[in-house]
């Protein structure tokens, strides 16, 4: 599929006048080359050097039958091209595997008499795609799916005929940059666990040429719709997230896996059990480390059959805490720094306070843990290791408590030289 297969026809007027030939045929994957400059694109690609009549053919209609004029005793060459966008049909593919053909006829008829002057029989093999790149999606149910990916260089049409799904270029917008292939695609329900997710696959083929018929690549694109779950954090501190799970007429042992787990972990290791008919969740921990959002696929796993029961799609979206005090620093970048800020408990009643931030790689502590009495100040120990960031750079102090939720947030602006 997507491959054009470029061939050509003499045909001979058999009268003694002029006369006009339609020709019939009955195979969508074939058609008749009806523009000069398609023409000589394929015959340059197959290298062919026959003539070519650029006015010999013409159709009334898009779907109408395909008129050859041709003046008496005149002979030409007629074009085609056999190219199916379609996947390999499940019943053909079987049949081409036990050694049979399918047989194209090639008819060119004269309008007056109606008599057949040429018959044409074309034999088909028709085989599976040949994948040069796989892409594989999850998208959140009744919503609009986009995905813009690069293309190589030299590609100038694309082609994908799967109903529901448009794929068009966009050229690049500055040399140097590689054009992009725009999806889109209007996703429908998610089903019902444990049903399998819905899941669409289609191609989308990748031409160097305007009529997208000299084939270079064949992509395969896997959409899986999934039930979207919106949570939301603050950087720095832990929050828990519940999902649900769905009843189900047998007692289950599941396991939650996370596809990021340093942003959204299972509790318990991710071990549950459920009976039947009992409506339960799945518990997790938000810990976000950085300020904006991102998308968390959550399988649950049967421990038995080790299929997958469930499957989530988690929006996450976080944003910075409030900023209580602000403290400035000029640090050596190839020697680092040690420096101490202080932090009073404002509660009045005695604490534990653990301190993290948003940049390991830049900022570390002498102590993770303080225990605070009523108003009590301490000293929090900052380390800056060494490090070849050069120019301005900050660093949030996250204080939390002992459940991992933020009860002060610092900023702590470095200057490297």
């Amino acid at each position: 599929p997507g491959e054009c297969n470029f061939f050509e026809c003499r045909v001979t007027n058999p009268y003694l006048e002029d006369a006009v030939f339609a020709v019939v045929f009955d195979e969508p994957s074939v058609s008749m080359v009806l523009d000069a400059a398609e023409w000589y694109t394929l015959k340059e690609a197959h290298s062919m050097a026959t003539p070519v009549e650029s006015r010999q053919l013409w159709q009334s209609e898009p779907a109408a039958t395909p008129l050859l004029y041709l003046q008496a005793k005149e002979t030409v060459y007629v074009p085609f091209k056999l190219q199916n966008l379609q996947p390999v049909d499940p019943s053909i593919q079987q049949q081409v595997e036990h050694g049979k053909r399918r047989t194209v006829k090639i008819e060119f008829q004269c309008t007056s008499s109606h008599q057949s002057i040429t018959e044409i029989n074309v034999d088909l093999d028709q085989t599976g795609a040949i994948i040069d790149r796989r892409w594989n999606f999850f998208a959140a149910e009744k919503e609009q799916f986009v995905a813009d990916i690069p293309i190589p260089l030299g590609i100038t049409s694309v082609r994908c005929v799967t109903p529901g799904v448009r794929a068009e270029m966009e050229p690049a917008q500055s040399d140097g940059e590689p054009s992009l292939l725009i999806l889109r695609y209007r996703c429908g329900a998610a089903s019902i666990p444990p049903a399998h997710p819905t899941c669409l696959q289609f191609c989308v083929h990748l031409y160097t040429d305007a009529f997208s018929v000299i084939l270079d690549q064949t992509w395969k694109f896997s959409i899986t719709v999934l039930p979207r779950v919106q949570v939301s954090g603050r950087v720095g501190e832990m929050s828990q997230v519940k999902l649900p799970v769905p009843a189900c007429s047998s007692a289950r042992e599941l396991c939650a896996y996370s596809s990021r787990p340093s942003l959204l972990m299972p509790v318990a290791e991710g071990h549950l059990k459920i009976t039947p008919g009992q409506q339960c969740v799945a518990e997790m921990e938000l810990v976000c480390r950085r300020p904006g959002g991102a998308d968390v696929i959550v399988n649950l796993v049967d421990l038995f059959s080790h299929e997958c029961f469930a499957r989530y799609l988690v929006s996450t979206t976080s944003s910075v805490p409030t900023v209580k005090d602000s403290y400035e620093l000029d640090v050596a970048s190839h020697t680092g720094a040690r420096r101490k800020v202080k932090y009073t408990n404002p509660y009045d009643t005695p604490q534990v306070f653990h301190v993290g931030t948003d940049r390991p790689d830049l900022l570390q502590f002498v102590r993770q843990s303080f225990e605070f009495g009523p108003r009590e100040t301490h000293l929090l120990g900052l380390m800056l290791p060494p490090t070849n960031v050069v120019g301005p750079a900050q660093a949030y102090i996250f204080v939390n408590n002992d459940f991992g939720q933020n009860e002060d947030c610092l900023l702590l602006a470095m200057n490297y030289f």
